[in-house]
């Protein structure tokens, strides 16, 4: 059955939680370039309909470049079409739904080894003074079965990218990732954000945060980003007016499900003659993914890689009736035939990189084709008391702010600080429990009344069998999206034990379900770290800043030499461990009985 030619496009906005989306379909034309050499009348006709009050939609593989410079060096694509275009007459609202897909994980199609070999011939030209930069790339195949409508739907609510798109041709669906903006025009101004650089997320905020400060202190890549940003400059300064052409931002780096990426802004102003043509003629292909020099770049690109790129590393672009043009750098990009989904993964290579770090880097950038949407939200509870208000009421906040930083969602502090004052207006006299639910920007506060302390006459705790992986995010926040540790705080009653005492995979001791722990280990109080994997817990933070407690690694093997166990959180307050089993029963330290 053939398909009707659609299109969909990711309205960009500052936040990733404001993105909304635009679909297109019913195209009143279509039009397609076998050959490079028809791209400028191609081009002209999408400014004609722009003039008409039609959207176009275009999409200019990687292989169009010869269109815009003949020097520019390319693998034969045969019978591929260089570019597609679609009109259309007006734009609905596009509300990602479920359909029914399967996608599978990225095979690369080359051997690490192979992989490493290339880079290294790569760094051999860098030394020869051929390039300072190439973007060496490989393709990975996924197997695909379903709706690609409902793959983007999926993928698109996952990564939460701002120039993410859907283009269905009716012969080839592209589902495209992008975080990297190829350009932008409003009027006359016109913008890029060239991207390099990239690290791994970590799970906790203190480690992500860390990892984001390095990867902007990072000489290597701010150096790979300062060719590519000076390649845009000068690529602006052949269209743009005179002394228009600048830098913002510089060095950013955002945050995405996977990864953190960092760009700078570069923006001009185009002079009155320049048109679609002239401004792909100056920057197409996007020097992010080809290297410095680029024609020199894309020569030593043609030699490495094995097969033409597609649409991976060209462009796909909405054109809108007011002349506005939003162009992507079609990375994190899927084209589906069939039942096989290829994508593209590559790595910018500078004089200093390291062939198994790029490796690495491709195999990071890969796993995005495995994100799926998770629905949660985040919480947090504290305790009142009528004569002080809400206790640790700013720390709590405060891990708020951070979990909603690190997923990428709105923190309405004034909005929740106000609810809270219009709360404390309604309480009675008696100490309460408060819980703060935050789902996107809607707040829920609920009061949970309980026994707030520990047992008079200490605490019991039960160390269940299951391990914790320190890499799993919902340990390090208060999310809805409850790890499998909760479940075992029931089973831990039904032995008489009032709280669960967890181990990582390493064996390290990490936390309870609701509770912090600190060790007097040979006379010195320790609380496991947070790389450990575990929440930072309020009433744990307090125990360090006084100085009473430091961070450290506490195992099972270590209780023969552990003399006192705290237990505690900010709402309940602190107690005293007096016994802990294990799963089956079995006491493993008992404070009640004389201990040798």
């Amino acid at each position: 059955m053939h398909r009707r030619p659609t299109a969909i496009f990711t309205v960009p906005a500052s936040e990733p939680w404001q993105l909304r989306w635009r679909a297109f379909h019913d195209p009143v034309a279509i039009w397609m370039c076998a050959r490079p050499a028809d791209l400028r009348a191609a081009l002209q006709h999408v400014q004609e309909w722009q003039a008409a009050g039609y959207y176009v939609c275009a999409a200019l593989s990687y292989e169009a470049s010869p269109a815009f410079d003949g020097a520019l060096a390319i693998r034969d694509a045969g019978l591929m079409p260089s570019a597609w275009f679609a009109a259309f007459e007006r734009a609905d609202e596009y509300v990602p739904t479920e359909r029914e897909f399967a996608l599978g994980a990225a095979e690369v199609m080359c051997e690490k080894p192979r992989y490493m070999d290339t880079v290294r011939a790569v760094l051999d030209h860098i030394r020869a003074g051929d390039i300072y930069q190439a973007n060496f790339t490989v393709r990975a195949l996924c197997d695909f079965h379903g709706d690609a409508l409902g793959a983007f739907g999926a993928l698109v609510q996952a990564t939460r990218v701002p120039y993410a798109c859907y283009v269905d041709t009716g012969a080839t669906q592209v589902v495209s990732m992008s975080p990297e903006l190829f350009f932008e025009k409003r009027g006359r101004e016109i913008a890029s954000e060239p991207m390099k650089g990239t690290a791994a997320r970590r799970p906790s905020w203190d480690d992500d945060e860390a990892a984001r400060l390095a990867l902007m202190a990072s000489a290597k890549d701010r150096a790979e980003l300062t060719m590519i940003v000076d390649l845009m400059r000068n690529d602006f300064g052949r269209i743009c007016r005179t002394g228009s052409v600048v830098t913002a931002d510089e060095f950013r780096v955002r945050r995405y499900p996977t990864v953190l990426q960092m760009t700078t802004r570069v923006m001009g102003t185009l002079r009155d003659d320049v048109e679609l043509f002239d401004v792909l003629r100056a920057t197409f292909p996007p020097g992010s993914v080809t290297g410095a020099p680029k024609i020199r770049a894309t020569e030593v690109i043609r030699e490495r890689e094995d097969t033409p790129r597609g649409i991976y590393c060209g462009s796909v672009m909405l054109c809108e009736p007011n002349g506005d043009i939003t162009a992507n750098v079609a990375i994190r990009t899927l084209e589906i035939n069939g039942n096989t989904a290829t994508v593209g993964i590559g790595s910018g290579i500078v004089a200093d990189s390291d062939p198994a770090r790029e490796w690495d880097e491709v195999l990071l950038k890969a796993k995005f084709t495995q994100l799926r949407p998770r629905d949660f939200g985040l919480y947090e509870a504290f305790r009142y008391v009528p004569q002080s208000g809400f206790q640790s009421l700013d720390q709590h906040l405060r891990r708020l702010e951070h979990s909603c930083i690190y997923f990428g969602r709105p923190f309405p502090e004034e909005r929740i600080r106000a609810h809270l004052t219009e709360l404390a207006l309604t309480l009675g006299d008696a100490p309460t429990r408060v819980r703060l639910d935050l789902q996107g920007e809607e707040i829920e506060l609920t009061l949970m009344p309980e026994e707030l302390g520990w047992p008079n006459e200490g605490v019991v705790v039960m160390i269940p069998d299951m391990r914790l992986d320190p890499e799993d995010a919902r340990l390090y926040h208060k999310t809805t999206l409850r790890p499998e540790k909760y479940t075992l705080r029931a089973k831990a009653k039904t032995l008489g034990a009032h709280e669960c005492l967890f181990r990582n995979l390493r064996d390290e001791f990490t936390e309870g379900t609701i509770s912090s722990f600190t060790f007097r280990v040979r006379g010195e109080w320790i609380t496991p770290a947070l790389t450990c994997g575990l929440l930072p817990g309020v009433w744990r933070s307090g125990q360090i800043e006084s100085g009473d407690t430091r961070e450290g690694v506490v195992r099972e093997q270590e209780l023969h030499v552990i003399d006192a166990i705290r237990i505690g959180n900010s709402v309940r307050g602190v107690s005293t461990v007096v016994k802990i089993i294990r799963e089956d029963g079995t006491v493993v330290y008992d404070m009640t009985k004389a201990r040798t």
